[in-house]
């Protein structure tokens, strides 16, 4: 192949965009190619400007959509006339277009390509004797002085409006497949539209063993065509361009950053963005104002950047730091206002990007052409409608083929037709459709057209309707669920993006039921053992966990008096500080002010009946979790319980014996429909006591080793361990840990686990008594210990022995401490690794999913929106009031694309897990102290350890230590260049309170309804039609099997190509009484981890073939509305955790859940409130109840 590959379109005579600038021409300015050279790679090209001649590399060149001979239309002109492109002005830059025959000159940005050009394959919207539906036409290179254009057909050649014609999907050039196969052309074979249309309508396609004719219809669309940006998993963490097809490979040819290579379709997806698309860029600068508007053109040859066209000139910005803008070019939207121009519901047509130089916001908005008028917005005032092309000619297709005279509209008998192509009892009878018709029927004349079609279904709120109106004319992904992400890249890293829950800020600080009750309560109040006891008592914690985290909080401290509540604002998942003590003020003040009467202690706590009651309360919703975990009956409750299969703790043990066997059923039953509402660490002791057990019952220990049966990570040569040895046989003196714990403790070994170890770092340095808690258990002679986590919002626990992976020197290879005798973070990362099956599946994940395994509670991400760029101070405040808030703060790095650190990354590592240790400003300077969890390895600029801004003073402030232990200090603006976010973990200390429903996903074989067309790229897969049904066995993960119904025939499918179909729905209300208003209260949906079902993908990583856990849980839907009706939460989620914020106001609000091929799995359902009470009731529904009350939502 050429080595011009990528430049084809930089030929002679052609314009071009400079994306480079010096002094001689303005960056962006159009100009003229003149002269080409012979090898793009080696030359020159030689370009007019109207400044003069200058020899540019073609690298920094891009060709604009708008070239001589194409049909545009001005920007902004409400006139829909269509002009030609007939040259350019070398003298002022603008573009001659023949309109009307006049010649005017506009700025290329003013200039809207149109939909039909030159050469282009179209259809008719309309039909007649002439044209039949379906006849395929050829636009000619002759405009009218009227703005019609000459269409050749097979029966002769007409003149028309461009609005009355519709781009055919099949293009010259275009890559297809046939829709059947042969010996010649095998399934999933490659080729490319070549030559003319013939009179009989077919168009001449080139594959491997020759050239032949088809007919349109019988050609499927390549998803990936010239030009596309792609991805692959060949080239993880890049992003190419395709520039061309190697036919007799049937293999796409691809530039990547180093090299051009040829592909398989099947190997290869579409890039999040493509080009032409509108995007943002997610920081900002003098030359990329925040808001500007951006379109993308091309991939920069040699590097890993996308080229921008921007308001203000051309740059290249690395594709992870580019979003999409919420509009796009040619979609559909409305206005979320409306007025005497626009009326409400109004749909309009994004146009083009408003550009007028002289404006501050040049380049921010974009004109939007309605009905009256062309007219500008902020994308942001826009809600963009999943109505694009291709459904527009759906939709038409449809009209066509029930319009039985080929007027273009339907009829009251026509629409009958369409609507009982749906079938089943749910379809609308006779006299519905007769209501429905005349409801679309704006006009009144008994026609129906497709504008009144799209009208009614985007402007309405009759969602049964509207979901009947979609199944029969194949719009149901149109009006189907939000997913949950929209923008995920694929990287190569440890710490793999997520789709992180994005909030606005730090959680509402938790105010006191009332002021008397907090006075005089603070930091420094001492507590005494019995009063701490009867102030958990109060808020739902068992006697025996209160004074567990009593007597471990005097033992850290080294001391024999009573402690202050400072210190025990961190037991018992407390997160300490001022936010712990503000929590448990209440409770302790209840019993300091004496409102509480204080616990005998000398009394045991089964002769209590407020503790026999509370353990009834807690045991019944561990016996309910257990239950649903089994998938036993309530009738199976009572053998559960007295089998001890069910592992409650000794005191829940004796209270729920007392219920008796004849009434167990009945109480179960009960408590199901009316949950019990507990402390959010209620489960705490349960899962102590029975890991104590256990361990005390092992006197010695067999080798035991993580699963690495079939181990083929990325980087198995360095991961997989030389051998086993117990870790009292290779070290001294081992202990678990030596002067208490530390963040600095953590050394990430060879394993990818960064996320883990990153975060396990963060939780140390937040919470003073992790270690404490998550090891309850251990004996360093024997080698058995015990390790905590957290699954489900309910503790759980591994025992592992101390056999560790070492070399051949008996040096640990995996994570270790950094005190060479300290045993816990080795321990800690086996258990780990043991709670998820094997080592496999733990191999890269999200560091706040790791926090929740330990912490529970809810995780999210603080996005870095571009005008925190311009002042940093109030990103900085939203991380300090996060910080003292107690949350667990984490963050990876991305090298910047602009800016003083372009393409530098200055000692920090890409895609890698960092620990933020502390939020700190003094002597006017706001800074972070992060830190790598290799132990090493830190930033090398501004205020790096060595760096020359540190004064005495400022060292002192900060306690900056000159020496390479991967802590380091960044000051946010330097912070900010490299981050796209930062990840938090918010937990539920013991004051807090949750009612909790427990459930299953569909166990029924779902069926999934194809979004669109496809055609199989290997013998393995499905081929389908849009509307198709196909029976899988799950609803997750990128590539599934599955049998498609039409025809019987099983194989692979993509997910994101379908729409699952909810057979079940669960209903929810959840209310909340004496809740103070403001006060914080969150809902929860916490799913069973499917990295535990230790499955696996086949993918090629660098050209090796490699298993990569499935980590992605199957997709469900979850939607909150609030009292009033408002969206609270709406989302297709495939992880384990979704959650939102709620406020009182928005109570009672309703919860609707679904979760179609889910296996089977487990999911719970939480609410959290931090004072007075919260309950969660089912109520019985139907997927029509569903559609009429989330009917805003489609």
């Amino acid at each position: 192949m050429s080595k011009n590959e990528g430049y084809e379109d930089l030929t002679e005579g052609k314009f071009v965009y400079w994306m480079n600038a010096d002094k001689h021409v303005d960056r962006n300015q159009l100009g003229k190619i003149v002269e080409v050279c012979d090898d793009y790679d080696d030359g020159k090209l030689t370009v007019k400007f109207s400044t003069g001649k200058f020899e540019i590399d073609p690298r920094w060149l891009c060709a604009s959509d708008i070239q001589v001979g194409a049909f545009v239309q001005v920007a902004g002109d409400s006139d829909e006339a269509i002009g030609e492109v007939k040259g350019m002005d070398e003298d002022d830059d603008t573009v001659i277009v023949e309109v009307k025959g006049e010649n005017q000159k506009h700025k290329p940005k003013k200039l809207i390509l149109c939909d039909v050009q030159p050469e282009s394959l179209v259809f008719w919207t309309k039909a007649d004797d002439d044209i039949p539906g379906g006849h395929l036409g050829v636009a000619s290179h002759d405009l009218n002085d009227k703005g019609r254009v000459r269409v050749k057909f097979p029966n002769g050649t007409w003149r028309f409006k461009p609005s009355e014609m519709v781009r055919a999907h099949i293009q010259p050039l275009s890559y297809v497949q046939w829709t059947s196969h042969d010996e010649d052309i095998p399934i999933g074979e490659v080729g490319q539209v070549v030559g003319d249309m013939n009179d009989e309508g077919k168009v001449k396609v080139h594959f491997a063993k020759g050239t032949w004719r088809f007919k349109p219809e019988d050609l499927f669309l390549c998803e990936i065509q010239l030009g596309a940006f792609v991805k692959t998993e060949l080239r993880s963490g890049e992003v190419g361009q395709v520039v061309g097809l190697k036919v007799e490979e049937s293999g796409l040819r691809v530039h990547f950053m180093n090299g051009t290579f040829t592909l398989t379709m099947k190997d290869l997806e579409l890039y999040r963005i493509q080009p032409g698309n509108y995007v943002h860029w997610k920081k900002h600068d003098s030359d990329i104002p925040e808001g500007s508007i951006g379109q993308a053109v091309r991939m920069r040859r040699g590097e890993n950047r996308m080229s921008i066209i921007w308001p203000k000139g051309g740059w290249t910005i690395k594709p992870k730091q580019l979003s999409l803008c919420p509009v796009q070019k040619g979609q559909r939207v409305q206005w979320v206002k409306s007025n005497e121009d626009i009326a409400e519901g109004d749909i309009g047509q994004v146009m083009s990007i408003r550009y007028k130089d002289d404006d501050e916001d040049n380049g921010m908005e974009v004109y939007v052409n309605f009905r009256k008028d062309y007219f500008s917005f902020s994308p942001s005032s826009l809600k963009p409608l999943r109505l694009g092309a291709d459904v527009i000619n759906s939709v038409k297709a449809t009209f066509k083929k029930f319009d039985k005279n080929g007027d273009g509209k339907l009829t009251e008998e026509e629409l009958l037709a369409v609507l009982g192509k749906i079938g089943g009892d749910g379809g609308l009878s006779e006299d519905d459709c007769k209501t429905l018709f005349g409801s679309l029927d704006k006009d009144g004349n008994g026609k129906l057209t497709t504008d009144e079609f799209i009208q009614y279904v985007f402007g309405s709120s009759a969602s049964t309707m509207k979901r009947m109106l979609a199944d029969g004319f194949g719009l149901e992904s149109v009006l189907g669920f939000k997913n949950d992400d929209g923008e995920q890249d694929d990287d190569d890293s440890e710490n793999k993006p997520s789709s992180g829950q994005a909030v606005d800020g730090p959680t509402k600080p938790v105010t006191a039921e009332s002021i008397e009750e907090i006075e005089g309560i603070g930091p420094e109040t001492i507590v005494s053992r019995a009063e701490w006891a009867t102030a958990m008592l109060s808020v739902g914690v068992c006697r025996q966990a209160a004074l567990e985290g009593f007597d471990g909080c005097l033992a850290d401290l080294k001391q024999e008096e009573d402690p202050a509540l400072k210190y025990l604002a961190a037991e018992l998942g407390g997160m300490g500080g001022t936010a712990g003590v503000e929590e448990l003020r209440a409770a302790v003040g209840k019993v300091k002010h004496g409102t509480l009467e204080l616990v005998d202690l000398s009394v045991p706590s089964a002769e209590v009946e407020a503790e026999i009651e509370l353990a009834k309360k807690t045991g019944c919703d561990g016996l309910l979790f257990h239950l649903n975990k089994q998938d036993k009956p309530f009738s199976e409750a009572w053998s559960e319980l007295t089998s001890k299969s069910a592992k409650l703790s000794a005191i829940e043990y004796e209270a729920m014996t007392k219920i008796g066997e004849e009434n167990m059923e009945a109480v179960m039953k009960a408590t199901s429909e009316n949950p019990p509402m507990v402390s959010a660490m209620a489960s705490l002791q349960r899962a102590r006591e029975h890991c104590r057990r256990e361990v005390q019952a092992i006197i010695f220990v067999d080798r035991e080793k993580p699963c690495i049966n079939g181990w083929n990570p990325r980087h198995a040569s360095s991961a997989l361990p030389k051998k086993w040895e117990r870790a009292t046989d290779f070290l001294d003196d081992p202990k678990l840990t030596i002067d208490g714990q530390n963040a600095n403790d953590v050394d990430q070994g060879d394993v990818g686990d960064c996320y883990l170890l990153g975060g396990t770092a963060a939780i140390v340095r937040r919470r003073r008594s992790f270690v404490r808690t998550v090891f309850p258990a251990y004996d360093i002679q024997v080698g058995v210990y015990g390790v905590l986590f957290s699954m489900e919002g309910h503790y759980t626990y591994e025992i592992v022995d101390d056999y560790l992976p070492v070399n051949n020197s008996s040096k640990r290879v995996w994570a270790k401490s950094t005190s060479p005798q300290e045993l816990w973070v080795s321990i800690l990362e086996k258990a780990y690794f043991k709670l998820y099956k094997c080592v496999e599946t733990c191999y890269g994940g999200h560091t706040p999913d790791a926090v929740h395994s330990f912490l529970s509670g809810v995780h999210g991400k603080y996005l870095l929106c571009p005008a925190y760029h311009k002042e940093p101070s109030v990103y900085f405040e939203k991380l300090k009031v996060a910080y003292e808030a107690g949350e667990v703060l984490t963050t990876d790095f991305w090298k910047p694309s602009k800016g003083k650190y372009a393409d530098s990354w200055l000692g920090l590592i890409g895609n890698h897990s960092y620990s933020i240790l502390e939020v700190k400003e003094a002597h006017g300077h706001q800074m972070l102290c992060i830190r790598n969890p290799h132990a090493q390895g830190e930033w090398k600029g501004p205020w790096s350890d060595k760096s020359e801004e540190w004064t005495d003073e400022l060292r002192e402030a900060f306690g900056v230590a000159n020496k390479d232990e991967g802590v380091f200090w960044m000051a946010i603006e330097d912070f900010l260049e490299f981050v796209d976010d930062v990840y938090f973990n918010r937990t539920f200390g013991p004051a807090w309170k949750t009612a909790s429903v427990y459930g299953h996903a569909d166990k029924e074989i779902p069926r999934a309804r194809a979004k669109r067309d496809y055609q199989a790229r290997e013998r393995h897969e499905l081929s389908y039609k849009k509307g198709d049904e196909i029976e899988s066995e799950e609803a997750r993960n990128r590539w599934m099997s599955g049998k498609h119904l039409q025809s019987g025939q099983v194989g692979k499918f993509q997910r994101k190509k379908v729409e699952y179909q909810c057979k079940v729905v669960y209903k929810f209300v959840f209310s909340v009484q004496d809740v103070e208003e403001n006060s914080p209260i969150i809902l929860a949906l916490m799913r069973e981890d499917h990295k535990q079902w230790r499955e696996y993908e086949k993918k090629t990583y660098n050209g090796k073939e490699i298993n990569e856990a499935i980590q992605e849980c199957p997709t469900c839907f979850f939607y909150a509305l609030s009292r009033a009706g408002k969206t609270l939460h709406s989302r297709e989620e495939t992880k384990r955790l979704s959650w939102t914020p709620l406020e009182v106001r928005d109570c009672p609000c309703t919860l609707w859940l679904t979760c179609p091929g889910g296996r089977g799995q487990t999911w719970t359902l939480r609410g959290f409130v931090p004072h007075g009470s919260c309950s969660i009731v089912k109520h019985d529904c139907t997927y029509s109840d569903f559609l009429d009350a989330c009917s805003h939502i489609f």
